[in-house]
């Protein structure tokens, strides 16, 4: 449990940063890493009446953990069809961007991945992770650092 409750303090130290800086985005590899699958249990943490509760990981923040994923970005890294598809469906398309994970032997350059694992979804969808979102909401965020 020690493991646990360290973990999550770990993970409020992200959230505390979008606490104190709203606008703050930022763009994480590979899906997020394991954050899709535990920001649930982030949020149960949070409001734990017993022995499970650890004010110390949540006392800087006001809301549910979940609602800070919309100031994060998720790269389409995952190299799976249903995780892509759950990523999708937790935080919406509009927060996914393409991620290659080139030049490394299980990267994804050409998109091929992501097209099989989203064949049957809109153009405007796979538009948005292949470029959409990216000059939309990230050049609009960190202009001429992209420049």
């Amino acid at each position: 449990m020690a493991d646990r409750d360290r973990a999550l303090r770990r993970s409020t130290y992200l959230l505390r940063l979008f606490e104190r800086h709203p606008d703050l985005r930022l763009v994480l590899a590979h899906g997020g890493g394991a954050l899709a699958m535990l920001i649930g249990r982030m949020d149960l943490a949070r409001i734990a009446p017993r022995y499970e509760a650890n004010p110390q990981c949540y006392e800087h923040i006001t809301r549910p953990p979940s609602t800070y994923l919309r100031n994060i970005y998720f790269d389409s890294m995952v190299i799976n069809d249903k995780a892509l598809r759950f990523l999708i469906d937790l935080v919406g398309h509009d927060r996914i961007v393409f991620g290659s994970d080139g030049p490394f032997e299980i990267s994804d350059l050409s998109g091929d991945r992501v097209r099989a694992a989203l064949g049957d979804q809109p153009a405007s969808v796979l538009d948005d992770i292949f470029q959409g979102t990216a000059r939309r909401d990230l050049l609009a965020t960190f202009g001429a650092a992209f420049s």
